[in-house]
C-alpha cells in the first residue's frame, strides 16, 4: 500500500511518527495531536506541536500523507473534510474490512 521508497525522505521520518501514520491509515487507530493536525491539514497546530524531531520532518511527514495514504484518511485533498475526517476514517476502515 505504501510506497517507502518513492522518495528518499520518507526514510528520515521517525519511527515513531511513521508507526502512527501507520496504525491511523490500516486499523483506524486514532493518532496524538501533532499527527492528528498533520491529518487535518492544519499545518499551523502541527508545527506549534511539533517537537524538534518532528518539526525537521515536517516536509517528508507532509508528502507521505499527501503522496501515499489514502485519500480519505486525511483532509489534505479534501479541505472540506477537515472536521469530519477524524470520525470518518475508523468507520470507512470497518465498511471497507472484508467479512470472516
Amino acid at each position: 500500500m505504501y510506497d517507502l521508497d518513492a522518495d528518499p525522505a520518507y526514510r528520515e521520518i521517525p519511527e515513531r511518527i511513521m508507526n502512527g501514520l501507520m496504525m491511523w491509515g490500516n486499523d483506524g487507530h486514532h493518532p496524538g495531536g501533532f499527527l492528528t493536525a498533520v491529518l487535518k491539514g492544519d499545518l499551523l497546530d502541527a508545527v506549534c506541536r511539533a517537537d524538534n524531531e518532528t518539526a525537521t520532518h515536517l516536509r517528508a511527514i507532509v508528502k507521505f500523507v499527501y503522496n501515499q495514504m489514502p485519500n480519505g484518511c486525511h483532509a489534505m485533498k479534501s479541505p472540506s473534510r477537515v472536521g469530519t475526517v477524524m470520525s470518518d476514517w475508523p468507520t470507512s476502515l470497518e465498511v471497507d474490512s472484508p467479512t470472516v
